[in-house]
């Protein structure tokens, strides 16, 4: 069956794009079509249209990447740089390039529209990715993740959802507490009566 490339259209076919999503990024992926359609077909910032392209096998999305340009101010001007989102390859399609030619149509695509600069934010299985196309690595960065919200971990280890409750509201009053007292500690000020 013939692939094609197409820009996202929203009303035919979000619905799939929405799936890939969802199959790509698990099921708490944010799915809201007023969201998509503010990145994309209402952001100032693109020229000729949405920047979203999704790669088709009949009515079928495979693949999808795409840019969310803005404007960027380096050393006194203003550059249009992109944000590389919603790199998406379906996993029956896995192996066969897909991500490169979308990361390339993408690329490609920004460069009709002005694009000077995209910006690729990597995770664990793109990165290596970017690594062989050649793009450089600006920072490496560490993540750190702590819980807001342990109520669903309580009820799975505790199973009485108003204990999980009450340990989450516990855990939550602790931690903002927590960190409270650390930005008190770290921040200092002073009030001066003139301008430094």
């Amino acid at each position: 069956m013939e692939r094609e490339i197409v820009r996202l259209d929203m009303n035919r076919d979000f619905e799939a794009f929405e799936e890939l999503s969802v199959i790509s990024f698990g099921e708490n992926t944010n799915s809201k079509k007023e969201m998509y359609e503010w990145l994309f077909d209402k952001n100032p910032y693109n020229k000729s249209g949405n920047m979203m392209y999704l790669l088709k096998e009949g009515d079928k999305v495979i693949g999808c990447d795409g840019l969310l340009p803005n404007e960027l101010y380096v050393n006194g001007k203003t550059l249009l740089t992109a944000h590389s989102v919603k790199s998406m390859t379906h996993p029956d399609y896995k192996k066969q390039g897909i991500f490169r030619q979308m990361t390339e149509n993408s690329c490609n695509r920004g460069l009709e529209d002005g694009v000077d600069v995209v910006i690729g934010l990597a995770n664990d299985q793109s990165y290596p990715a970017y690594q062989r196309f050649g793009w450089p690595t600006l920072f490496e960065k560490e993540v750190y993740v702590k819980p807001i919200l342990i109520t669903n971990i309580l009820k799975r280890r505790i199973k009485i959802g108003p204990l999980a409750s009450m340990g989450n509201f516990i855990y939550s009053t602790y931690m903002k507490n927590k960190l409270k007292r650390s930005m008190d500690a770290e921040i200092k000020f002073e009030v001066l009566k003139r301008v430094p």
